[in-house]
């Protein structure tokens, strides 16, 4: 089962209930002050917007001094609750806090000027009258003859003060702004509070320092690799104080263009080539990691920062080759240091369980180690399959408990990384910025029951199904102790046959609950990832009455060996064409989810058009070639290669140098070899097969079928109009 947690709120009720509305008529009005803030003005329109819609009743805003009532809805900070001489420390509260409280016959909706008098009208809206913002454009505002209230108190503060969550319809601003994200990737502006802003957090080494301005002329600025300098996947030189220098005048323009940002990045190339001088060796070597000279030049970096602007923060980038803490250099106080999630990291498994899960013992040391020395430390928490968008992933209860323990040990903000370039339309985009949002709130937050509240109000009747198929994969990877990580493929263990039948049992059955053709659309975007986990399996092969079938999934592969005896001959047909024929109507209705929803990418910066010829490709069976799978050609393979070669009489095969260091790309060179000399073909055979491909553009193993029926179409086109 999904994670289940607790929510603590500091509440006190009492027993008289406040009514805000009654049949269409209030004896209340909006109260908000003469300097309020805009996310305070935005905040008392919203609220009038809301209660209008769910009770018919348009509640006047009025400012302080205007003509008010006995029954007050206070929101922000203003004359109106000043007088009621409430002690409130808003110096706590800080930008995004808030407080719901009762006073007699009034309501205080109030916290931080920034947002937090914001954040508390969308959570009184969401938690005391039922509102939800699911999506930018699934939401569910109830409709009440009479809006009532019992008497509370209560405070709240978010876990995190950096929220980012990057799933593309999350960056729509109202989303945002009700569901309390606030990262640069979120689209708020003045009237929702802006955002919090790690400007250029990315991998910004050349940005800073270009090599197409200094490389001729000043080489020294750039790794020395192998005894060379170099900028081609090289980094900086970080002692060399010249690079210093053009880096602190680089931050501080960025200041002075974006002065509103809490903190201004210096982050490494996204590669290796770490710098091998003398100057930079010897500092590694003493703190045990390259993020030794990383943290000895980002602390003189932030001195200099801290002598002109002492508010703001210098951010660098615990990833990869730099993702241990040095042994004896400390980040300076105005230093913000993110740690990057990532592979081998594990993601079905907490980051607390290192026990059963030990691919996630050292990046727990390393986000302690760096806590122990860093007095402002994010995370960057990879929720999704960068492989494979679309691929289901079970990690719900992994990143619940995750998000808790990084709350505990005192991290202040989180960025999960979801599947932004997919043009929408990831596995479960729309639940996981949802839920990811709710978490980033309140580490705490009962996650089974904001999944549960999610499915009902975006998938409608055929919520219940798609819930079970939610927690058979989860309890598949929980009880079998599956890993899954960044770049896992379908072939990671949980996607077996049997599952693919039951999720598709579980899509069949929500189809058919739908209530209408909006939440079947719903259900057929959200099937694109079982669809796609089918799809992207590796598709094996069968020679069969001289025409090679994909093998169906769910035909037992020890089955294969009788398929030639003439007793089976019939059954087998009959399977290989029924699965054909399967596979080409998934193809095609895969395609048009994928048109419908206008999805563009399948893995990070790869878009998503050949993928879905190839697949279109493998679907089909052929004369007279096969390859019994994409890496492992067999017995029958080789036979039907060479018969087809010598049917299209195709150039004599020959043997190129260094063609055997890109045969990895097509089929395993040494395997094909082996397999040649067990057929009696002639030495050097395999090289010049796989030699043959490459001539004609043919270099990755999932392009042979794509290659092969364009080819042959081809072919038929100069036979019809010879």
């Amino acid at each position: 089962m999904i994670f289940m947690g607790k929510m603590p709120h500091q509440t006190r009720s009492g027993s008289r209930k406040l009514v805000l509305a009654k049949d269409g008529r209030s004896d209340y009005v909006i109260v908000v002050g003469e300097e309020a803030s805009p996310s305070e003005l935005h905040a008392a329109d919203e609220l009038q917007k809301f209660l209008y819609e769910i009770s018919g009743c348009r509640i006047p805003v009025v400012k302080d001094g205007q003509k008010t009532t006995e029954n007050m809805i206070i929101v922000g900070r203003n004359k109106a609750l000043t007088a009621l001489k409430q002690k409130i420390d808003f110096e706590d509260l800080g930008n995004e806090g808030f407080m719901i409280r009762t006073l007699g016959n009034h309501l205080v909706l109030a916290g931080g000027r920034l947002r937090g008098t914001m954040y508390a009208v969308y959570t009184f809206l969401e938690e005391r009258l039922g509102c939800r913002w699911y999506t930018s454009k699934v939401s569910y505002i109830p409709k009440m003859r009479e809006v009532v209230i019992e008497h509370t108190d209560e405070k709240r503060k978010p876990s995190f003060e950096w929220r980012m969550v990057s799933y593309l319809d999350a960056q729509d601003r109202d989303f945002s702004a009700r569901n309390k994200l606030n990262g640069v990737f979120h689209n708020l502006d003045k009237a929702t509070g802006g955002r919090h802003v790690i400007l250029y957090d990315s991998h910004n080494f050349y940005q800073l320092v270009p090599p197409e301005k200094y490389y001729k002329t000043h080489p020294e600025y750039y790794s020395l690799i192998d005894g060379k300098r170099k900028w081609e996947y090289g980094q900086l030189c970080l002692t060399n104080p010249e690079v210093l220098e053009i880096v602190k005048q680089g931050i501080f323009k960025w200041i002075e263009e974006f002065p509103d940002c809490v903190g201004y990045g210096f982050v490494q190339n996204d590669w290796a080539g770490w710098c091998e001088c003398e100057n930079c060796k010897s500092i590694n070597i003493k703190e045990g990691t390259n993020a030794g000279t990383l943290v000895h030049f980002v602390n003189k970096l932030a001195e200099q920062v801290g002598k002109k602007y002492p508010d703001k923060y210098v951010m660098t980038y615990s990833y990869t080759i730099t993702e241990n803490a040095p042994k004896e250099v400390k980040p300076r106080d105005n230093v913000l240091v993110r740690v990057s999630h990532m592979y081998p990291s594990c993601d079905s498994h907490p980051v607390t369980d290192p026990v059963k899960c030990e691919k996630n013992a050292r990046f727990m040391e390393n986000v302690k180690k760096w806590r122990q020395i860093t007095k402002k430390v994010y995370v960057k928490h990879y929720a999704v399959d960068f492989a494979h968008y679309f691929l289901p992933f079970p990690n719900f209860g992994a990143l619940a408990e995750s998000v808790r323990w990084y709350k505990d040990i005192g991290v202040e903000g989180i960025h999960f990384q979801g599947d932004s370039m997919s043009g929408g339309g990831g596995e479960f985009e729309e639940l996981r910025a949802y839920v990811l949002a709710k978490l980033l709130w309140n580490a705490y937050v009962d996650v089974g029951q904001i999944i549960d509240d999610f499915l009902r109000g975006y998938y409608g009747k055929a919520a219940r199904p798609i819930r079970e198929y939610l927690n058979m994969l989860n309890d598949k990877v929980r009880d079998e102790h599956i890993c899954m990580h960044l770049y896992s493929g379908p072939e990671a263990g949980y996607l077996t046959p049997e599952v693919l039948q039951q999720a598709n049992k579980y899509f069949d059955e929500a189809e058919r609950l739908a209530d209408n053709e909006e939440i079947l659309d719903r259900v057929r975007k959200t099937r694109i990832s079982i669809q796609y986990a089918q799809l992207t399996m590796p598709v094996e092969h069968v020679l069969f009455e001289g025409s090679v079938y994909p093998i169906p999934l769910d035909l037992p592969r020890e089955y294969l060996p009788f398929l030639k005896q003439p007793a089976y001959v019939d059954l087998f047909r009959a399977k290989l064409d029924e699965g054909l024929v399967y596979r080409q109507k998934l193809v095609k209705q895969f395609i048009e989810s994928i048109q419908k929803s206008g999805i563009m990418y399948h893995q990070e910066f790869v878009p998503i058009g050949e993928f879905l010829e190839r697949i279109k490709a493998e679907a089909q069976k052929y004369p007279a070639m096969v390859v019994q799978s994409l890496s492992i050609p067999v017995r029958e393979g080789m036979e039907a290669l060479a018969s087809w070669i010598e049917q299209y009489k195709e150039p004599e095969l020959t043997v190129k140098t260094g063609d055997s260091k890109e045969l990895g790309k097509l089929i395993d060179v040494h395997d094909l070899t082996r397999q040649a000399k067990s057929l009696g073909l002639p030495a050097g055979w395999a090289s010049g097969v796989i030699g043959w491909f490459m001539d004609r553009g043919i270099l990755k193993r999932s392009d042979v079928h794509l290659w092969l029926v364009r080819w042959v179409s081809s072919e038929r086109k100069k036979e019809n109009s010879a």
